[in-house]
Order: C-alpha cells, then structure tokens, then sequence
C-alpha cells in the first residue's frame, strides 16, 4: 500500500476547470497514488502528505480535521502551490507550528514541511521545488487552427477581481481615461461581477469630479468550455502587482487563452514575466491602457494571430513536458525507493 497521499480540500470532479482539483488528478494519476478529496478516504496513517492548495473554506470540515490529524503523524508535508494567494488551513498551520515546531506558512524555512511552488523565489532549502504547475493547462491538442470568432471585435476577460490587479482592471478593461472604449466581455460569477463595477464606481475621471459608469463593458457568466473563448477578438495579460518583483510562472489564463488560439496583448508591467519564462513579446502586443488596444488592432491582425502561435505554441509544449519531467525527479526525492524500482526495470 503506498506511503504517500494526495490531498485536495474539495471534490475533484471527472471534467473539473479547477486548476487545484486538476493538479491533484495529475499527480495521483501519474504516480499511482490514493487521492482524498472528501472525508473518510484515508486507508491509514501515511507517511508522506502531498497537499494540494485548494479552497480551504469550501472543505467539509471533517476533511479539515482529518487533514490535520494526518499531519500529526507524518514524516514530510508538501505544500502544492500554484496560487500564492492560498494558504494552508488554520487546522494544518495550527499542528505544524503549535505540535510539529515547523514553519506554518510560505515560505518555509524549518522543519520537514516543502514546498512545491510556481514562485521559485519561496524555495529556501532542500525538498523545495519550483515546479510551473500551470503549464498542466496547455492542451497542445486544441490549436490547430486560427479560430476568428463572431465576436472579433471584444476583448475578453475571465477570472477573479482580485484587489492586486484592479488598477489594471480600470486601465485595461473599465477605460478609465481611454478615449477609445471598444466592446469588453468580462466572465465571472455573480459576486465578482459586483467587485468589477464598485471598482468603476470608485473611479473618478481625470480634470471631473464626476464618477464614470462603464457602458462599453457587458457580463456573462463563467464559461464551462475552453472553445467558448475563440468567440472573442481577444484577451489581455495582466498580473498581480505582487507580480510586477516576485516572479511566477505564467497564470492559467495564459495557457487557457493560448489552448484556444485566442490572441493576448500584454499589459506593460506584465512583459517581464512572460519574457522571465521564455516567451518574446514584440512591442506592439505591449498595452497600457484600453484605448491602446484599440489602436493596436481590434479585430487584430491576422498575421499577428499567426505570428503568436508560431512564436509561443512550442514553447508551451516544451514547458509541459518538462512539468512531468521536474514532478518525476520531485516525486524521486521524497521516494528514493520509487527511484531504485524505476533505475532497477531498466
């Protein structure tokens, strides 16, 4: 029976779009490993603990229970992170300080707690490892084709209205300022569509004391299928502020909008990551604000459709390939005897 588990704090369904539940099918997958995503899956006590960042506050709380009892007998934790905006559960944190005297949150620096992250910046000793899990999103199977959809025109948006990224929210897709304000489609759910229009609200325009309303911008909800982007002209690539001095590999957004042919300007503060991780960005896919959107080019060019997906489709394959190769030599370090059963089939 195996020594090591795989932990995720929610269900993992068959076709999830959670990038958290697919990394922990990836992993379990791979390796052969049990993989417990609701309570009442343990098989016994296990050895090591591969945890996987998911949406503690979503957890059945006997699963977070469950969790941290685990934690109190093992011998090494590993922190899957592919969110640095994720934390360990107060349960697990609370048992690894308070009872194992081991660091309890990111980065960690004693004990035999690691972490296997998308920020190499968090990797302080050994066992840490910078692993770009959101690589795992790239379906070479998907761009074989340019795809110019109905709505050629729109800038697309999807994902959350975190509180790092509103400035660029406001130039990029709210306008503030731009004299050119072309259609955007911005999808989410609910509760986040109103965190993107009080961030409108808050905004007042430059030489006007009057707040800005913005009636270019529409909503729809989360989308379940990658091919209901290629209805759209175009996204933008934009990062947390955070970001802009602690490296990280590419967001999901990326992979998802590359999978699909969707074509992606550049927010300017966000060039150097995608530059950090190999992918050229010619100056005129560089934005700063919605109007230069507009003038760069909506619909966009075709050869610049083009000329994306030759210059970054190959690097995304090589990137995912070399995900399984990085997990590979991980999993070989925290089970030297899976090493001695691979070298001794040869």
């Amino acid at each position: 029976m195996a020594d090591t588990v795989v932990v995720h704090l929610t269900k993992c369904a068959a076709q999830t779009t959670i990038a958290s539940a697919r990394i922990a099918k990836y992993i379990a997958t791979m390796f052969d490993l049990p993989l417990v995503d609701q309570p009442g899956l343990w098989k016994k006590q296990y050895k090591n603990i591969i945890y996987v960042n998911s949406m503690g506050a979503f957890a059945p709380p006997e699963l977070r229970l469950e969790l941290a009892q685990q934690v109190r007998g093992c011998e090494k934790l590993i922190y899957v992170q592919n969110d640095y905006n994720v934390h360990p559960i107060s349960q697990v944190q609370k048992v690894v300080r308070d009872e194992r005297g081991w660091s309890h949150d990111f980065p960690f620096t004693t004990g035999d707690i690691h972490l296997w992250t998308t920020v190499p910046e968090y990797c302080r000793k050994p066992g840490d490892k910078y692993i770009n899990w959101n690589a795992l999103t790239f379906n070479q199977a998907v761009p074989n084709a340019l795809l110019r959809g109905a709505e050629a025109s729109t800038v697309f948006y999807w994902g959350a209205c975190r509180p790092g990224r509103v400035d660029a929210f406001k130039r990029l897709l709210l306008g503030i300022n731009s004299i050119r304000r072309g259609p955007v489609v911005i999808s989410c759910a609910g509760k986040v569509q109103r965190k993107f229009l009080e961030a409108a609200a808050d905004t007042v325009l430059q030489n006007t004391a009057q707040t800005w309303v913005p009636d270019h911008v529409n909503f729809c909800k989360p989308f379940k299928d990658l091919g209901e982007l290629s209805a759209y002209g175009a996204t933008v690539y934009m990062e947390d502020e955070a970001s802009h001095t602690v490296y990280t590999s590419p967001a999901n957004r990326f992979y998802e909008a590359l999978s699909v042919g969707l074509f992606m300007y550049v927010d300017q503060p966000a060039v150097h990551t995608l530059e950090q991780a190999g992918y050229e960005v010619p100056q005129e896919w560089v934005v700063h604000s919605l109007d230069e959107i507009q003038r760069a080019g909506m619909p966009v060019p075709d050869e610049w459709q083009t000329q994306q997906k030759i210059m970054w489709v190959q690097h995304a394959i090589a990137e995912r390939e070399s995900l399984d190769s990085a997990l590979v030599q991980a999993m070989h370090e925290l089970e030297p005897e899976r090493r001695q059963q691979s070298d001794a089939s040869f």
